[in-house]
């Protein structure tokens, strides 16, 4: 849990091991526009391959280009937190900004996560936890004085001598075989209980494509109004 390692790599499989994988997906899945319409100097990786060992997790963060992704579990068993994002949730998370896409065109870039130094997991007990998972796992505040103060104020007033957060939005447990489709802007991490092999992209199709450049006209200060 406190030493424990993850791997990602968007450019392991070859062109056609990558097909071997989309091609399996279900349709609605298979209309993404960052790989049809998409310039390729602004192009999106089609598909990651993740390997995260016992106790490892991701950041908490919300997407950039505020896309839907996915993840299949292919080995091992995963946790999911996920929070909606609004005003009080990235104030509770400090939020902050980074550019991840465009910064070819821009040093700014066109489109920027959120992103935080909370942990959703960093506490562990090693005790059956309700619901049969293998343990119990608790977060820590961000680094920011604010932040912390907000959620210590919120646990004195649900009584609680830690500090702390409302429970999450949604909880789930992934195990093999199992896919999980979200939607990007929402904060999440995920927690590996054991030694995980996923493979995760995310796509940009009719149902979505407004939040995409919404997101990428907000964050470039440009009038989005129009969608």
């Amino acid at each position: 849990h406190a030493a424990n390692a993850t791997y990602m790599d968007e450019h392991l499989l070859d062109k056609d091991e990558r097909q071997e994988v989309l091609q399996r997906l279900p349709a609605f899945l298979k209309e993404d526009f960052f790989q049809s319409h998409f310039p390729p100097e602004f192009s999106v990786s089609p598909l990651c391959f993740i390997v995260g060992g016992p106790g490892s997790r991701s950041t908490l963060h919300a997407d950039h280009l505020s896309w839907t992704g996915w993840n299949l579990l292919l080995s091992g068993t995963k946790l999911w937190r996920f929070y909606r994002r609004s005003t009080a949730n990235d104030e509770l998370f400090a939020a902050q900004r980074v550019p991840q896409w465009g910064l070819d065109v821009h040093p700014e870039g066109l489109a920027a996560n959120w992103t935080s130094d909370a942990d959703l997991f960093y506490y562990r007990e090693d005790a059956p936890a309700p619901g049969l998972l293998p343990c119990a796992l608790r977060p820590r505040p961000p680094s920011s004085p604010a932040a912390a103060a907000a959620w210590a104020a919120a646990a004195g007033a649900a009584g609680m001598a830690e500090p702390s957060l409302p429970p999450p939005d949604v909880e789930v447990v992934q195990r093999p075989g199992e896919m999980i489709v979200f939607p990007g802007d929402w904060w999440h991490q995920t927690y590996h209980y054991t030694t995980s092999v996923a493979v995760c992209a995310q796509y940009c199709n009719q149902r979505n494509l407004s939040k995409v450049l919404r997101h990428i006209l907000e964050w470039c200060g440009a009038p989005a109004s129009s969608l």
